[in-house]
């Protein structure tokens, strides 16, 4: 998670609604050299970006392409079908439903013109999940105190700007989408370098690592001491 220089940790506020769709183009197959009629199944890609994009302001809307398989692949024949995997992602439900709606008519409105037929099939939805603001303020507070006790173990002197610990939205769920419908449910976030996920290029220093596993300590024992047997809380 990308945070500022100076935001060592930060909350979620909200896990984003994800829905995934499967969409198969199908043109005609033959060899690159020989043909003349453009119906390559490829062809209506680069346009279908526009129908992703421009979401309204203040929304969060991520769309990514994350497979995309050609067939048959090979470097000198127009490939007859190709299957790709569109994932989209938003805060804000109206905003997913519109612009998924986008690229389902661009989609249609560009394969009629190339002559390439499209199958969309949805393999994937999730709504979009609220985190318990008891538990997030606990999290928060925690760790504002984390971050001061490392600025005192550093060294640093306490007239130091004021800690702030960010409200963020996540746009990956983690356990805690699916857990939070049944537990009072939290995430607590540490910087990672450039906000790089699912790479070798991952890090975290362990300074940021200190100081999100005590915040983490804090309000287990804040919920040990002060939520009953019957009402579990979940942070991750």
């Amino acid at each position: 998670m990308a945070l500022r220089r100076d935001a060592l940790a930060a909350s979620a506020h909200i896990v984003t609604w994800v829905e995934r769709i499967c969409r198969e183009l199908s043109g005609l197959q033959s060899h690159a050299g020989g043909h003349q009629e453009d119906r390559d199944s490829h062809s209506p890609l680069p346009n279908l970006q526009p129908a992703a994009s421009d979401p309204p302001p203040q929304t969060h809307l991520v769309c990514t392409v994350g497979s995309l398989q050609p067939h048959p692949d090979a470097s000198n024949v127009i490939a007859g079908r190709v299957r790709l995997t569109l994932d989209v992602r938003s805060d804000d439900d109206a905003v997913r439903r519109s612009a998924l709606d986008r690229i389902r008519r661009a989609s249609e409105a560009l394969c009629d013109a190339r002559g390439v037929s499209c199958t969309l099939m949805q393999v994937h939805e999730a709504d979009a999940v609220s985190m318990d603001p008891g538990v997030r303020e606990v999290l928060s507070e925690a760790a504002k105190r984390a971050v001061q006790a490392t600025r005192g173990a550093d060294g640093e002197s306490e007239s130091l700007a004021p800690i702030v610990v960010p409200t963020l939205t996540s746009g990956a769920g983690h356990d805690a989408m699916a857990l939070a419908p049944v537990f009072p449910s939290a995430m607590l976030f540490v910087r990672d370098r450039e906000g790089v996920s699912h790479s070798p290029l991952e890090h975290v220093e362990g300074k940021d690592v200190a100081v999100g596993a005590r915040a983490l300590f804090e309000t287990l024992v804040w919920h040990a001491a002060t939520v009953g047997d019957d009402e579990p809380v979940v942070s991750s």
